[in-house]
């Protein structure tokens, strides 16, 4: 199950970034994250990219305002994680960090620094209810609170196809509901693609051949490493001595309907086994 959580992040993750790491669509976003409007020239992309932190996972969106107040930051999330805060917040230290690299700002000198606050939000597209509308973290006097806002596509207040998080939130639905029906991956992505130009949502986007060219191949990757995990499952689960009955469970619950047939077939005739 950790796999496929992480396997639900590349892709969704990836062109959340890819969108919304943009001025002018992060602006939007915030709108509908915070009920307030910043103009182009308040704010910078300020993320975790910097070779200065030597690391190799970045946030997701992240931008500092011009009058250095506030680093705001969002993170995309598909799945309930109620450790979001702390993961937040170490995102926020670390961008302080980074804030405070900068030569003009010494820590050394006399002048006190005002350094700029965090306002910390979680982006939730999850199929599963989230209700909580703040997460908090709390370990003595350390308190860290997040705000939830739901950007799934029927809960969105402005779902107009020209808005950006309308689109990119219509793109996931229309996945999602194919992808419930069965569909491969691949054929989900297609079809997502083939609504969203149909009804106007992400235009400029969708229909761009480097946007097919970039993001098809993460969601159909998607299935070939949803099998191998639970492939995994199914061989640590015979290793263990399973039943009959809870491994065709298995194979029914994990496994797409073609995939489930041969793999029951190799079951019920001993061929399914652990290679050693």
């Amino acid at each position: 199950m950790v796999e496929e959580t992480e396997v639900r992040r590349e892709h969704k993750n990836g062109l959340f970034v890819d969108m919304f790491g943009e001025t002018v669509n992060f602006l939007d976003l915030y709108h509908v994250c915070s009920g307030r409007r910043l103009g182009e020239g308040e704010v910078t992309p300020f993320g975790l990219w910097s070779p200065v932190l030597n690391r190799h996972s970045e946030n997701d969106v992240s931008f500092l305002t011009n009058d250095d107040k506030l680093i705001i930051l969002v993170e995309h999330q598909s799945s309930p994680n109620p450790n979001m805060p702390l993961r937040i917040s170490m995102y926020y230290h670390e961008l302080l960090g980074l804030w405070l690299y900068d030569a003009s700002k010494k820590m050394s000198g006399t002048a006190h620094i005002e350094m700029p606050h965090p306002e910390l939000y979680v982006a939730y597209i999850g199929e599963k209810p989230f209700d909580e509308k703040w997460l908090e973290f709390e370990c003595k006097s350390l308190r860290i609170t997040v705000e939830l806002v739901d950007i799934n596509f029927d809960n969105l207040k402005d779902q107009r196809p020209g808005d950006m998080l309308a689109g990119y939130s219509y793109f996931q639905k229309q996945f999602r509901l194919k992808k419930a029906e069965g569909a491969s991956s691949e054929i989900s992505f297609e079809h997502a693609v083939g609504q969203c130009k149909k009804d106007g949502y992400l235009k400029g986007v969708v229909d761009k051949e480097d946007f097919i060219m970039e993001y098809k191949p993460l969601y159909s990757r998607e299935d070939d490493l949803r099998y191998e995990c639970n492939l995994n499952m199914l061989k640590i689960a015979i290793k263990a001595g399973a039943s009959v009955e809870i491994l065709l469970n298995m194979i029914k619950e994990g496994f797409q309907p073609g995939d489930a047939d041969v793999l029951t077939r190799q079951l019920q005739a001993g061929q399914l086994t652990i290679q050693t």
